[in-house]
């Protein structure tokens, strides 16, 4: 988790900054990061009541997840199925499937 409008994947072998997400809102709440089973995708909660999904290797915004209630603050992939969960502020939780 981080403060920040941009998340940065590192490669810890060299310590280097291998891919940079944009787009979320991060000024003030540690919102969680999320890597699909797959590894293809990256989640990541936002300020803004939404979810953002990118696709890793080319850090390629893909979708923004609406209709949150409050900020996201908690992002999960379900590991055995093609679903995202998202946990706001306030505690609602949601379930997306593509």
């Amino acid at each position: 988790m981080a403060i920040g409008d941009s998340l940065k994947l590192w490669d810890i072998r060299t310590l280097r900054c291998v891919r940079h997400f944009e787009g979320h809102v991060n000024r003030s709440l540690p919102c969680s990061v999320a890597i699909s089973p797959c590894g293809r995708f990256i989640a990541c909660g936002s300020e803004d009541r939404c979810a953002y999904i990118y696709e890793t290797r080319s850090s390629t915004y893909l979708e923004k997840l609406k209709d949150h209630t409050e900020s996201v603050i908690n992002v999960a992939f379900n590991p055995s199925t093609v679903q995202l969960t998202t946990c706001t502020v306030d505690g609602k939780l949601q379930t997306f499937s593509p």
